[in-house]
């Protein structure tokens, strides 16, 4: 056996060759030899592997002309009647010209009205063709992905683009005859199977129009169905509750609010949050002071990216519109309105959505028509930073529903939509509202003649699509593209159906703004009156069905916008009669991977050679999307030029071929490893080495190879070092039919480089035969001198003088790694979204005695990560003064760092120095792995493990845990604290809540970060980016340096005793240090050591005494002074003083006087009603 094959055969494919003017050749038999390429009419047809783009052949048909006849009627007023009684009657007869004549009267003078006809002849001519595609040797069928008509995209399965042309396909399986073929062979027409062709039928051509079409046999529809499975409690069936769940496509992720109606149980509003890569629930938090409005109405927006969410809450005709923390419930901000004009009364309808900076803006109407503003349009701006909702009024003009989000240009987000004051029918004006960030302008954009049903402006051609009919509606239908800064009309199509927009005219919805998520470059609308989705490619002009959702899913034809229609993860989403959302795919066909070693042992099977004939080594896990011979060529040509792409050998065994790929991912293993003695010694040296020049070496790859982002067209992957980097200036050049993804082609240069500069010594080596057992792509090591060489077999041959086995063999490169990133705007299903970022801010404690800064700048922590999702990529923090000037200041790897929200309440303990608490809190998981959660020893704990912070900003108590019980709903009940209040957050004990957040400590994420000291106290803005995500991207948030590191311990055993000499009330305490264990301990932590003691008349300080000492002896003179005489009891409170922050955490205590000295024990017991400290 041998590849070294020439064009194995040949094939002529000379039958039913058809001219456009409808003749035909005599039919001629087909003849299917073994071969490597096909043809046809004197061209060559292609071999398709897995997915491949390919020129149709005209081979039959022609230019039909077709005649068509339109008869139009039209009722006209043909006078008064000679036999008018002065009655009503209504008669018809014939009126002698094809038409009927009707007389009418009603108590006047009766009319005769008459139909009159016309009839119109128009004539048009269209392709009826059908072209050759290409030929299957495999036999597996083909299914078509794209289908393009004179470069138009007329039909693609990958992004749903539903047939805008009259065609037929087949595949090469069919059996059928085509209409096309028996009507011009007549009997003789066959079904032609193996042959994949394309039949056009009635295609608008007076020329042969160009056909061009991407086919694969590894393509398959999207996979089926999938819920979104509830990891908690599992509520009622949704019904009419559509507005109460968002869809955050940046994020990937449903927001559903629960409530009553939900789970009756309920006390409060929840946030449940579903992930939709992982088709789970993540978590759900209770939005705080909800409580009121649990049974209540409630409507919810997603701040895409962000995080936050806006609902929208109604008790008895009152609104509250409110801004959320998604990861923890907490409120945010609150709005009511202006300072002018109150918005509690008026019931909002957010219809459109943009971005401004780091401001999410929103476009509001009225949806009630009485009241303080029947007519207005609201704005509503969210600034994250500054915790702020804002929401203006403008009474002097107001949109309807019809709207979409515009342009977001620098420093302003604007939104298209048609005039409320515009009646039904046209004219229609159309406006462009700008919002600059201080002030609202409106600009006539355009008067459309006609009523105006549906608008989208797309961002990648700049041209906002508007759907017109001529009435309410009328019957022509046209969808007309619109310049935003001239006004005018650009193009315009008329349409066989009326398109609508979300909330069009006819039935305003309150499920805006817009569930429909088209890419760049399209457009999605419904039918009116339908249960139909439409897709327009904008570019193209073509509109074609996208969905028509079943009506089990939803009650009427409006609620087809209580559905999330994602165009880019070609999903939609659907909850109504169901107690679940459930992720449904839109139709279409994926092209799938092919691993490489199935294409090869296709390519083999074109010589005749089965897989038994076939060995392979090192090939898991390649794989291609396909490739297309489209040329004559032999076997070995197309192996050499796969081999040359994916770096595998072959060669003949003589029982078989052998193919090999070694790995360089770390998998690589040395086959054959010689020593001196396997070697044969010959005049110059048993091995023999040579290096290549170095200018010979490329200083740039450049790949071409077939883009599946691109349209399944050629694209060229470059790869350079900077110049000056290397001698060379020769840039290699490689050239491959292989269609690889953008990602994949990238790589593959980037490999291909370094490959290239590793390879520059190639080996001759004689080996004794007995000493050798490999073949070529084995990779050997043998020595030459003193260095070891690591090589792969490049050739064998047998040196005929001495029978020795002469090796060529070259230097191989044992790992090369890389990750390429490659950024397309060609479509594809979106990728898992690995960038969702969020930033926990923990002004707490030293975790670190080492991490003190001795007054220099205080000590900030926080924790950067992943809102929930997998496959995180790490992140990037950035801070600054003002919201706009941030700096990036760390770096974090990914983690599987614990954070939760606390369901329950954790518990004050009595004694928050004690080991025994015992307190319990139930955690639900919002990110990270919960096999963290896991119970410990006590000597575990106290060695850190199980450490936790617990509470809010300004309130986050240090605790140690033991015990971890799973609830197995990705809830966690923590028990056995050991460690309470540890490092001096004792004072905040007693202040927790129902969704206090948990993070779980551990140095490999909890992050220092160093502050000026002039930041104490200040409002500083962070934002959280995943790594490799732009900087646009993401949400500032504002946190206040609070120096909680900073901040001296609260004192402890405080006591208090009538003095001896010299009198008065000695007061005494302990002291803790912030960077020493123990009491009192010499290393106090502060630039000098120093207390503030207040003496306390209820809420009143009577007097502030100082001390350096832990001691202080209030004076008979100030306790005369201040009370007339000795008090029965003192209470006093008592700080350590800090040079960077002031005052310490208070420590408060009543302490009985005792003017006869007993042993009483209730004057001496550590009683917490009486000692308290906190942080004051």
């Amino acid at each position: 056996m041998a590849f070294d094959v020439t064009n194995i055969g040949s094939f002529n494919l000379h039958d039913y060759y058809m001219s456009f003017s409808g003749t035909s050749e005599t039919a001629k038999a087909v003849s299917a030899e073994t071969q490597v390429q096909a043809h046809t009419l004197g061209a060559t047809l292609p071999f398709v592997i897995g997915t491949g783009r390919v020129d149709g052949h005209y081979f039959i048909g022609g230019i039909s002309t077709i005649t068509s006849t339109t008869i139009t009627s039209e009722i006209v007023d043909a006078g008064t009647p000679y036999d008018y009684l002065g009655i009503r009657r209504l008669s018809s007869s014939s009126s002698g010209t094809g038409g009927q004549t009707y007389t009418s009267s009603l108590q006047g003078t009766p009319h005769v009205y008459k139909t009159v006809e016309t009839e119109t002849v128009t004539t048009e001519t269209v392709a009826r063709a059908g072209y050759i595609l290409a030929y299957d040797p495999f036999e597996r069928g083909y299914d078509l992905i794209r289908l393009e008509v004179d470069d138009r995209i007329v039909y693609d399965a990958e992004t749903g683009i539903g047939s805008s042309t009259e065609f037929r396909f087949y595949g090469g399986r069919q059996t059928a005859v085509d209409d096309i073929l028996s009507d011009i062979i007549g009997a003789n027409a066959g079904a032609y199977q193996n042959f994949v062709y394309v039949i056009l039928d009635g295609y608008d051509a007076d020329t042969p129009p160009r056909v061009s079409a991407v086919i694969s046999n590894a393509a398959s529809a999207q996979p089926s169905n999938a819920e979104i499975e509830w990891t908690s409690t599992v509520p009622n069936t949704f019904d009419d509750q559509s507005d109460m769940a968002a869809y955050d496509q940046s994020s990937a992720l449903i927001y559903q609010l629960l409530t009553q109606d939900d789970i009756p149980s309920l006390s409060d509003v929840y946030l449940a949050v579903l992930d939709l890569n992982t088709k789970e629930e993540r978590y759900r938090v209770v939005l705080e002071d909800s409580g009121a409005f649990v049974g209540q109405e409630q409507y919810i927006l997603a701040l895409p990216g962000s995080g936050h969410v806006m609902v929208k809450f109604e008790v008895t005709g009152t609104r509250s519109y409110r801004i959320y923390n998604a990861n923890t419930g907490a409120l945010v901000a609150d709005a009511d309105g202006d300072d002018d004009v109150s918005i509690t009364d008026d019931n909002i309808q957010w219809i459109g959505q943009g971005r401004l900076d780091e401001r999410f803006v929103f476009l509001g109407r009225n949806l009630q028509t009485t009241g303080a503003h029947p007519t207005a349009s609201y704005l509503g701006i969210v600034d994250l930073a500054r915790g702020t909702l804002d929401v203006t009024v403008d009474t002097t003009r107001e949109f309807i529903s019809v709207v979409c989000t515009g342009r977001n240009r620098t420093g302003t987000v604007s939104f298209f939509g048609r005039d409320g004051s515009t009646g039904l029918g046209g004219p229609t004006d159309l406006y462009e509202l700008t919002f600059d960030g201080l002030t609202v302008t409106w600009d006539l954009v355009a008067t459309v003649a006609d009523n105006v049903y549906a608008i989208h402006y797309d961002s990648l051609t700049g041209y906002l699509v508007v759907s017109t009919t001529d009435g309410s509606p009328g019957t022509t239908h046209s969808l007309v593209y619109y310049n935003p800064d001239s006004g005018l009309s650009i193009d315009t199509f008329t349409t066989t159906y009326l398109m609508e927009s979300q909330g069009a005219v006819t039935a305003p919805s309150v499920h805006a703004p817009s569930r429909f998520f088209p890419d760049l470059g399209y457009a999605l609308f419904k039918r009116v009156g339908s249960y139909e989705v439409y897709l327009l490619d904008i570019r193209q002009k073509t509109l074609s069905l996208l969905l028509t959702i079943p009506t089990v899913y939803i009650d009427d034809v409006q609620d087809v916008y209580a559905s999330f229609i994602d165009h880019g993860r070609r999903v939609y989403y659907t909850s109504h009669g169901d107690d679940i959302w459930t992720e449904r795919a839109l139709p279409n066909i994926s092209p799938g991977l092919v691993d490489l070693d199935d294409v090869i042992t296709d390519v083999a099977s074109l010589a005749g050679f089965g897989p038994s004939d076939l060995t392979f080594e090192g090939f898991t896990g390649t794989q291609t999307y396909g490739f297309v011979i489209n040329s004559d060529t032999t076997v070995q040509n197309v192996l050499k030029g796969l081999s040359d792409v994916f770096d595998f050998t072959f060669c003949d065994t003589g029982s078989g071929f052998f193919f090999k790929k070694a790995g360089r991912d770390g998998s690589l293993s040395i086959d054959v490893a010689l020593t001196t003695a396997d070697l044969v010694e010959r005049a110059g040296g048993a091995v023999q080495s040579r290096d290549e020049a170095n200018l010979r070496t490329p200083a740039a790859v450049e790949l071409e190879y077939v883009s599946k982002n691109s349209g399944y067209k050629p694209l060229s992957a470059p790869f350079s070092m900077p110049t000056g980097v290397l001698n060379s200036i020769r840039t290699e050049k490689m050239s491959t039919p292989v269609v690889l993804t953008d990602a994949m082609g990238q790589q593959f240069a980037t490999e291909k480089f370094f490959e290239f500069q590793k390879r520059r010594r190639e080996h001759n080596v004689i080996v004794a035969p007995e000493h050798i057992d490999a073949l070529p792509g084995d990779i050997i090591t043998f020595p030459s001198g003193l260095i070891t060489y690591t090589a792969r077999i490049e050739q064998m041959a047998i040196e005929l003088r001495t029978m020795a086995v002469e090796i060529s063999a070259r230097d191989f490169q044992t790992e090369v790694s890389t990750t390429i990133t490659a950024v397309s705007n060609n479509g594809g299903v979106a990728q898992i979204v690995s960038f969702a970022t969020q930033y926990i801010h923990l002004d707490v404690p030293l975790f670190k005695y080492s991490d003190d800064l001795d007054g220099t700048a205080l000590v900030q922590y926080g924790v950067i990560a992943p809102r929930g999702q997998n496959n995180w990529t790490g992140g990037v923090l950035y801070r600054g003064d003002t919201p706009l000037g941030l700096s990036p200041i760390i770096d974090q790897a990914p983690h599987n760092g614990t954070i939760g929200i606390c369901t329950t309440v954790l518990g004050n303990p009595l004694d928050p120095f004690g080991t025994t608490d015992t307190s319990t809190v139930t955690v639900r998981r919002t990110s990270g792995s919960g096999s963290l959660l896991a119970s410990k020893t006590q000597a575990q704990v106290e060695a850190g493990q199980n450490n936790a912070f617990i509470g809010q900003a300004g309130r986050w108590e240090w605790v140690g845990f033991t015990t971890v019980t799973d609830n197995g709903d990705d809830t966690y009940a923590l028990s056995g604290f050991v460690r309470r209040g540890y490092r001096g957050t004792e004072v905040f004990c007693d202040e927790h809540a129902v969704n206090d957040i948990f993070v779980l400590i551990d140095e490999e994420w909890l992050r220092k970060m160093p502050h000026p000291t002039s930041d104490l106290d200040q409002t500083r803005y962070y934002k959280a980016l995943g790594t490799g995500q732009k900087t646009l991207a993401g949400t500032t948030l504002p946190h206040v340096v609070r120096g909680a590191a900073e901040t001296p311990y609260a004192t402890t055993n405080l006591f208090a005793a009538l003095g001896g000499s010299p009198g008065g009330i000695d007061i005494e305490w302990d002291y803790r240090s912030r960077v020493a264990a123990g009491t009192n301990p010499s290393n106090h932590g502060e630039a000098s050591l120093s207390f503030e003691i207040d003496i306390m008349d209820g809420a009143t300080v009577k007097r502030t005494l100082t001390s350096t000492t832990n001691s202080v002896n209030y004076s008979d003179a100030q306790v005369i002074a201040d009370w007339g005489s000795y008090p029965s009891s003192l209470t006093f409170r008592v700080y350590m003083m800090s040079a960077v922050v002031g005052r310490g955490y208070r420590a408060q205590a009543t302490i009985p006087l005792t003017y006869d000295l007993t042993a009483d024990t209730t004057v001496i017991l550590a009683d917490s009603t009486l000692i308290t400290a906190d942080q004051e």
